[in-house]
Parts: structure tokens; C-alpha cells; sequence
């Protein structure tokens, strides 16, 4: 956490920066290596990078953070009918997962606080995958979560006793 007068010479508020990265060197399933591939069988993808970073900036009564969360995508596995082109499913790659979350809190009181959220900002939607025919939404629900939906706002109000 940054002191904003330690930045600009004045004011009483912070900037904050989190990050959290991963990296899937290796990830087995029996004999199966499975980092940075998507299955039909078994579900799901398994990233080889993921990254979430979210940069806040902060005051004693206001709380302003967005965050971004991203996963790569994965190679899509052949065994069952991933690539197949004559069934209509020729997607070799799953793409990336890359979306972008804000968030603002304002504590009117000392035991009131209201938030307000906007989850997928930009409105992105998942592109269609053949790994997601088993799940009835035509791509990958299991990776795609944050996008299933396009954008949805939340309003929070919390109080303390």
C-alpha cells in the first residue's frame, strides 16, 4: 500500500496493488498430462497461467478496486470429438479466459457500508467450444463462469452490531 501523499505530496489516501500469478508446470491424471488441455471426459480446463491483479485505491470511508482475472486457454483434446470438424465442432484451442470486476464502497457510517459491484465490466461472452457440448450451454461453462451471464451488478449493504 502506497501513501497517496508519498505520490502526488498530498491527500489522506492509498493506492494498493495485489497480485497473485500461477504457473502448471505439470498436472497428471493417471497417465494423462492434462496442464494447459481441455477434456470433454473429465471436464473442464487446466490453465498452465492464471493471474488475478486487482489495483485499489482507498480512503478511511471510500474503497474504489478493480480487478482483472485471467486464465490461458488450453489445447483441446482430441479423444472424444474436440476437433472433429464433420460434427461441427473444429475448435483446436479453448481461448483465454480475460475479464475485468469493479467494485465501490462507501462507509456512511461506523456500522453502515454500502457496495456496489459490477462483475464481466466490458460484457464479454464465451466464444462456443466443443468441450462444452456436454454442458448444454455450447462452450465451457466450467472456464467461462464469470462470462455465462454478460454483466451483472450486485448491491451490498452491511451493518454491524
Amino acid at each position: 500500500m502506497i501513501p497517496t501523499n508519498e505520490l502526488f505530496g498530498s491527500g489522506d489516501a492509498r493506492i494498493r496493488l495485489d497480485a497473485l500469478f500461477t504457473y502448471v508446470d505439470s498436472f497428471k491424471f493417471g497417465a494423462l498430462e492434462i496442464a494447459g488441455k481441455a477434456f470433454d471426459g473429465i471436464g473442464g480446463v487446466t490453465s498452465k497461467y492464471a493471474a488475478t491483479v486487482t489495483g485499489a485505491y482507498e480512503t478511511e470511508k471510500f474503497v474504489g478496486q478493480l480487478r482483472w482475472v485471467y486464465k490461458s486457454g488450453a489445447n483441446q483434446d482430441d479423444a472424444l470429438f474436440g476437433n472433429d470438424a464433420d460434427a461441427g465442432f473444429n475448435t483446436p484451442r479453448i481461448p483465454a479466459l480475460s475479464t475485468f470486476d469493479l467494485s465501490l464502497r462507501y462507509k456512511v457510517t461506523d456500522n453502515f457500508s454500502t457496495t456496489f459491484i459490477v462483475e464481466n465490466l466490458f460484457d464479454k461472452f464465451p466464444p462456443q467450444t466443443g468441450t462444452g457440448t456436454f454442458e448444454q450451454a455450447n462452450t465451457n461453462t466450467s472456464f467461462y463462469e464469470p462470462y455465462i451471464l454478460g454483466r451483472s451488478y450486485t448491491v451490498q449493504a452491511t451493518v454491524k452490531f
